[in-house]
């Protein structure tokens, strides 16, 4: 996967995709979220944050991506790539 930096175009191999869900920095919005979606019938998380490991291949440069659904809507979120033993910080979307 290729990345733009202020420094250089970088090609990275992704080896591995971990997500952080159920994150926030205010912990009562955190958990008012978890109640709204209980009230629809999803399975509040084991613990908050949760990381958990998704298949390498959902990580895209894409222009778009297929969703299930009309009422799909993605958010920004940080990104964080190790490489070389740097971090580098970019926005990604789930």
């Amino acid at each position: 996967m290729q990345f733009n930096t202020e420094y250089d175009l970088l090609d990275i191999e992704i080896t591995e995709l971990i997500v952080a869900g159920w994150t926030g920095r205010d912990a009562a919005a955190v958990q008012h979220h978890i109640d709204e979606l209980a009230e629809i019938g999803v399975a509040p998380p084991s613990m908050v944050p949760l990381f958990y490991r998704v298949s390498k291949a959902l990580l895209t440069t894409d222009a778009s991506i297929e969703v299930l659904g009309k009422t799909s809507s993605g958010e920004a979120e940080p990104l964080i790539i190790k490489h070389d033993g740097k971090l580098w910080l970019g926005l990604g979307s789930d």
